[in-house]
């Protein structure tokens, strides 16, 4: 999570528990502050080596974009954000 909040520049003073992956999940389902793009794109790379120590971990953080994150930048924003408007939201694994 914490590349992540690196990545999307998750304003420091805004996140104040970053081991709280519901705290996460609100802010990668806001970007407010970039939110000139018209969709989002991260690259995991070393993706096989990421968080090898920690396999559990690692498959909570991808079933949150599958369950959580792609659903929300898809359709759920329209419905829960005043002039919500659905974006892409892509992660790519490269090993």
């Amino acid at each position: 999570m914490n590349a992540i909040i690196i990545a999307f520049k998750i304003p420091k003073n805004i996140f104040t528990n970053t081991n709280s992956i519901d705290a996460y999940n609100d802010w990668i389902r806001d970007l407010t502050w970039i939110d000139q793009y018209d969709g989002y794109i991260l690259i995991i790379e070393n993706f096989e080596q990421m968080m090898s120590s920690y396999p559990k971990e690692k498959g909570i953080i991808m079933d949150e974009f599958r369950e959580t994150i792609y659903p929300f930048w898809q359709d759920e924003v329209l419905h829960t954000v005043v002039d919500g408007k659905a974006k892409g939201f892509f992660v790519l694994l490269i090993d």
